[in-house]
């Protein structure tokens, strides 16, 4: 619209300057606008600028076809195996571009709150490998303006050190912190034992559980929890367990994180019959409900060893009323499926309580998830009559 009103005599330099403007800006015209803008130069036989008009709007279309490419080579690229490296380089940039960025507000009156400068070292700290010099950059452009670092800082600083194994600075960071009057709590300890985990340190994230004691610290689920996946992680199921029986003779009360920390560590050594005798025994017995994940995971393995009897038994425990949940259902038949078995998936669904059928029949579920495998199960005609109704 701008530019149709301005093509003109008397504004003719204020055409081209906003033609300027927009293709530094990456907004082209339209063709239709193009067009309309040409009659007008020709018009008024203005041969010059029709020519110009006519070079600029032809090379508008060559970028234009050149910036496709460029979007769909960096869709091959990103695609590709070394696809996330890109993608790691990128975020390590807008990173540093967010640091440097906050340093030049901090020599600005409108400088960054406390709640900016937290949030930006818990990002720098959050990566997988942070970048220490970055840290201290923010830390110590922070601290230059006069201000004091906040207990959520030193976490920051704290957390980045573990996560690059650089434990001796990090108690010293942990010393700095208590000198300036914060006393470390659940979130510094279990930054820390999550580090020794990484690490392969186990053995030490275990003691320092008995130091938070003894420094008026209780371990809350959280750091159990850190500890247990830790030592899950590093195929030391046993200690795991020997610290989820300690944790039991605590005041803290095991959760469904915890339950699925301790099933995934039994499934990844393929001790299915010990996740399975595990979660048994804490739906019974300590009246955990474990995530509907959780007990997915654990039938698709269970099922792949174990008979129907097994899938009926495990169905038992996961009841919260008389009967198990309809989702509970719904995972044996596909793990049933999944591993061919269809007489037992048949002998299932005339085990299955009424109101699971009718749940069935209006999900459609078996008709959904394969016709083929219905008809293997009972004859077309005899499909609504025995399955559904």
């Amino acid at each position: 619209m701008m530019l149709r009103i301005l093509v003109n005599k008397e504004s003719l330099k204020h055409f081209w300057i906003t033609i300027r403007k927009m293709k530094e800006e990456k907004c082209y015209i339209d063709e239709e606008t193009y067009l309309s803008i040409l009659g007008v130069l020709k018009k008024a036989k203005m041969a010059t600028d029709v020519a110009a008009l006519n070079h600029f709007y032809d090379r508008m279309i060559k970028e234009n076809a050149m910036d496709g490419v460029a979007r769909n080579v960096v869709k091959v690229i990103l695609g590709g195996e070394w696809g996330k490296k890109v993608e790691k380089e990128l975020e390590e940039m807008k990173i540093e571009d967010a640091v440097k960025l906050f340093e030049l507000m901090m020599d600005c009156p409108y400088k960054p709150s406390v709640q900016d400068c937290n949030l930006l070292l818990k990002s720098i700290s959050s990566s997988d490998s942070p970048n220490l010099d970055l840290v201290f950059r923010v830390a110590k452009k922070y601290e230059s303006m006069g201000n004091f670092l906040s207990k959520a800082m030193y976490d920051g600083i704290h957390r980045s050190l573990r996560s690059v194994g650089k434990f001796d600075e990090a108690e010293k960071i942990m010393k700095a912190m208590k000198n300036a009057g914060y006393e470390p709590d659940n979130i510094t300890y279990s930054q820390l034992v999550f580090g020794l985990c990484k690490a392969r340190r186990s053995d030490e994230a275990s003691e320092l559980l008995d130091e938070m004691e003894a420094n008026g610290c209780v371990p809350d689920i959280k750091t159990w929890t850190i500890l247990i996946q830790g030592q899950s992680a590093a195929n030391e199921v046993d200690k795991a367990l020997m610290c989820f029986a300690k944790l039991m003779e605590t005041n803290c009360d095991a959760d469904a994180d915890l339950l699925d920390v301790l099933v995934k560590g039994f499934l990844r050594q393929n001790r299915v019959t010990g996740a399975y005798e595990l979660l048994m025994g804490l739906v019974e017995k300590a009246c955990l409900r474990p995530w509907q994940a959780t007990y997915k995971t654990l039938i698709e393995m269970l099922l792949g060893f174990g008979s129907l009897q097994d899938a009926l038994d495990f169905l038992k425990v996961l009841s919260v009323k008389e009967y198990p949940s309809s989702s509970a259902y719904l995972h044996v038949f596909q793990s049933f499926f999944n591993e061919g078995r269809h007489s037992e998936a048949k002998d299932l669904l005339y085990k299955c309580p009424h109101h699971i059928r009718m749940i069935l029949k209006s999900l459609h579920f078996l008709v959904l998830r394969s016709e083929a495998k219905l008809l293997c199960l009972l004859g077309r005609n005899q499909l609504k009559c025995k399955i559904f109704w």
